[in-house]
């Protein structure tokens, strides 16, 4: 009775430091992360299984990579000219709107009509922006941090989602068409990124669709090595700048390069 008395008594009256709940507050941070497999499994289980498959099956593995690259370039190339379309003929919308109402105001003598017109639809675009990153709040920013991290080991819950990639082409059309002091390259690595892991599955988890195709890529080795492409090709297509593109993923996105992989992508 004694010892469940002390034991009470100093638990009411110890309080808490600030390190230790600093410290519980970091672990339930870095909880909600995990790291990514890279390893090659080297096992000679897996040996025997290369063996049985023979050389026509690498090589089928090989071609189909190519494929796969070559699907994540004309994607991430045509989600840069959607939003180039997008954002200048939102843009062209804007200006010529604002200009009627500026050249019928001139003459009636009501030039706030024409500037509450031009406050409100960069208001409104900018709103739709920020809506989306409600909507999907791995999408602010560039992503080009959330990317690296991935292409590091990092699972950055909903980073490859196709969720995100929805608010961050739309959101970015918005944003750079609200006139926010914005671009398209980072989003555009990020986009890049979601479509070449979401091509390289086969599959879509937001969607909840499985196209039980490219199973044999569906490891976080062979993802990573897609999602490092996908990433240089939205540098190529943010900049038009192949080599730029290859570039940034060697020496700015993957932690691991091979002298294959620099040829695919």
């Amino acid at each position: 009775t004694s010892l469940n008395s002390y034991i009470t008594a100093n638990a009411n009256t110890t309080q808490p430091s600030s390190n230790t709940t600093f410290a519980s507050g970091e672990k339930l941070l870095s909880g909600r992360y995990e790291s990514l497999d890279y390893e090659c499994d080297e096992s000679e289980i897996a040996h025997m299984e290369e063996k049985r498959l023979g050389y026509q099956h690498t090589r089928r593995l090989v071609v189909l990579k190519w494929f796969i690259m070559l699907l994540i370039g004309i994607s991430t190339g045509l989600t840069a000219v959607f939003v180039d379309y997008t954002v200048k003929k939102l843009t062209k919308f804007k200006f010529s709107y604002v200009q009627n109402k500026l050249d019928y105001c001139l003459a009636e003598h009501c030039l706030f009509q024409p500037y509450l017109a031009w406050i409100g639809i960069n208001m409104g675009m900018v709103l739709v922006a920020g809506f989306l990153i409600l909507w999907e709040p791995v999408a602010r920013g560039s992503g080009i941090p959330q990317v690296k991290c991935y292409l590091n080991g990092v699972a950055v819950p909903h980073v490859l989602r196709l969720k995100a990639l929805v608010a961050k082409v739309l959101g970015v059309i918005f944003a750079v068409s609200g006139g926010l002091a914005v671009g398209k390259e980072g989003p555009m690595i990020h986009s890049g990124a979601i479509i070449a892991g979401g091509i390289s599955q086969g599959k879509s988890s937001s969607l909840k669709i499985d196209l039980h195709i490219f199973k044999y890529f569906r490891t976080d080795k062979h993802k990573r090595d897609f999602v490092a492409a996908g990433a240089a090709a939205g540098v190529a297509a943010a900049f038009g700048a192949p080599v730029g593109g290859v570039l940034f993923a060697l020496e700015e996105g993957a932690s691991f390069f091979n002298q294959q992989l620099t040829w695919f992508i």
